[in-house]
């Protein structure tokens, strides 16, 4: 049906028709363009200038932007999805299987592929040899699970790690294990305890910069009740913590100090001489009171709440009746309403250097969502199950949105254009400065005012005829 879809845009250049139930087509409002749905609610086809669009609601939908030399394929999305930039493409089936192709850094072609979590394997790239794994019998896998590269055997018997200059040989994993690296050496052998040191050292840069890389001490013994740590060794702010689980929490530097007693749902304390900053919490994190020159925190959990620092605010009443964030950044201030979290939201961004420069977002779920774009334009959704719980999500607009949008409105301020869609274009509206169209039962019974005398057509056949305007 694509095929079909493409061949009438084609056909029919720019221009708008309408097919009875067949088909509508229309120019969007906000996208620009020519789109054309088929059969209500169940496939579209939508060309720009830059690229195209076109779905089976639900089923399969299809993205390709030539700006970007882009395309993204998704098959009842996300069970399957493709999706490729420039020369890096890759599929995906629900995370578990997945094959990626891109180009290394030598111009070669280089691939990976993986069926989560039973197989792993790494093209050979360059002189790096292929990495295959067969869990949980033996292999290599590399750049997965917070490491650049695991070689194990009869997992979790035989594991050994390696993180930039750190490798851990683990035996029973994660029970015991022991470590090494620049200035690093370290065991562990759980619960009974562990013990890790690195030395302070330096790095010299190839610029002839010198930067100091601070040390540390770790002991454990009968872990997790008691830990002990040196932080910072040979950098100007060393720390110590230690803790007795459940007696006590305790932490101090040259500038802050901090404890809970017992730990963790005791009286906790802290303060930093630095910042002239104070914090009590009975037990923390419910209930705290926090008084500094870069804090400020109220919190009786679940009752109410807030907190302020130069960069945001935060507030909570009844939570999760009602929360209220704020984030502000050199360019933007970003403020957001929630009410039980997704039910009702609010949020809104104004840039700094222009107060008049406005987005914002309202949605209920499932009932409706609202944006405003920074230029004054506008457009609202009815219903909108999962628009409203993630947003102007691309994906979900492009695969599902079709489906379940039973009214659709856009608005662009600056032309003074606007439309309206009502059970997918049962009803339709469009209105520009230069016209105003208006058709129902998808284009069966149409209306149309210009510069000219009003024009009604059923099927095709005008009602009136048209004159000039004297």
């Amino acid at each position: 049906m694509a095929w079909v879809m493409a061949l009438t845009v084609k056909l029919h250049g720019a221009e708008t028709w309408q097919y009875g139930p067949l088909s509508h087509a229309y120019h969007p409002v906000l996208d620009g363009g020519l789109k054309q749905e088929w059969f209500g609610p169940l496939a579209y086809h939508h060309q720009t200038d830059h690229g195209t669009q076109w779905a089976f609601n639900g089923l399969v939908s299809f993205l390709r932007d030539d700006r970007i030399d882009a395309t993204e394929w998704d098959i009842l999305y996300p069970l399957l999805s493709h999706e490729r930039f420039g020369q890096e493409a890759g599929w995906k089936l629900l995370n578990l299987w997945s094959l990626n192709q891109g180009v290394g850094p030598e111009g070669t072609l280089q691939s990976r592929w993986s069926l989560f979590p039973f197989f792993f394997h790494d093209q050979a790239v360059g002189d790096q040899p292929a990495k295959t794994a067969w869990m949980p019998f033996y292999g290599t896998i590399g750049q997965r699970f917070l490491r650049d590269e695991t070689q194990f055997f009869l997992w979790p018997l035989y594991v050994k790690t390696r993180k930039r200059d750190i490798i851990t040989y683990n035996l029973l994993a994660p029970l015991l294990h022991w470590r090494k690296g620049d200035h690093l050496k370290g065991w562990q052998w759980l619960p009974l305890g562990s013990w890790e040191t690195r030395m302070s050292h330096t790095r010299t840069f190839a610029d002839g910069r010198v930067e100091t890389i601070p040390g540390y001490r770790k002991k454990s013994l009968l872990w997790p009740l008691f830990q002990y740590q040196q932080l910072g060794l040979g950098s100007e702010n060393p720390s110590t913590r230690s803790a007795l689980i459940p007696f006590y929490r305790y932490e101090k530097s040259l500038t802050r100090t901090s404890w809970t007693f017992p730990w963790p749902l005791g009286v906790t304390h802290a303060s930093d001489t630095q910042g002239n900053y104070r914090e009590w919490g009975l037990p923390w994190p419910a209930v705290v009171w926090a008084d500094g020159s870069g804090k400020t925190t109220r919190r009786l959990w679940p009752l109410g709440g807030v907190q302020i620092t130069p960069t945001q605010r935060r507030a909570f009443l009844a939570w999760p009746l009602y929360r209220y964030t704020e984030r502000q950044t050199p360019e933007t201030t970003t403020s957001r309403h929630q009410i039980l979290f997704h039910l009702y939201k609010h949020s809104e961004t104004i840039q700094q250097n222009d107060p008049t420069s406005l987005s914002q977002r309202w949605s209920v779920w499932p009932l409706f969502i609202r944006q405003q774009g920074e230029d004054g334009s506008m457009k609202t959704q009815w219903p909108a199950p999962l628009e409203s719980l993630f947003g102007d999500h691309e994906t979900i607009n492009r695969h599902y949105s079709g489906l379940w949008a039973i009214w659709r409105s856009a608005h662009d301020t600056k032309r003074g254009s606007h439309s309206y869609s009502f059970l997918w274009n049962t009803w339709r509206l469009d209105k520009t400065p230069e016209e105003k169209t208006m058709s129902l039962l998808f284009g069966l019974l149409r209306y149309k005012q210009s510069h000219q005398q009003p024009l009604w057509t059923l099927l095709g056949l005008p009602l009136n005829r048209l004159k000039d305007t004297p």
